[in-house]
């Protein structure tokens, strides 16, 4: 089953405070950004697949207008370390 993952930033208004959410496919990215507070507080976003002990990040979310990058497998593999 294909994974997505929305990266979430500024939800306390603490200027460093960052946090990730991985789910189904079926869910939908932009949904889940107005349950974690706002399209707003995302700052990251697609899908994400698990290799070699590390998480791989790829796509896009169309609902929330956002690429995939390389920081947000860096952000991820820090937490998940």
């Amino acid at each position: 089953m294909r994974m997505k993952y929305v990266i979430i930033n500024n939800l306390c208004d603490f200027k460093d405070d960052i946090g990730f959410v991985i789910v189904p496919e079926f869910e939908n990215h932009l949904e889940l950004a107005n349950k974690l507070g706002g399209k707003r507080h995302c700052v990251g976003a697609g899908f994400i697949k698990f290799m070699d002990e590390k998480a791989r990040c790829y796509g896009e979310s169309v609902s929330l207008g956002i690429k995939s990058k390389e920081r947000d497998e860096k952000i991820i593999n820090v937490f998940i370390k």
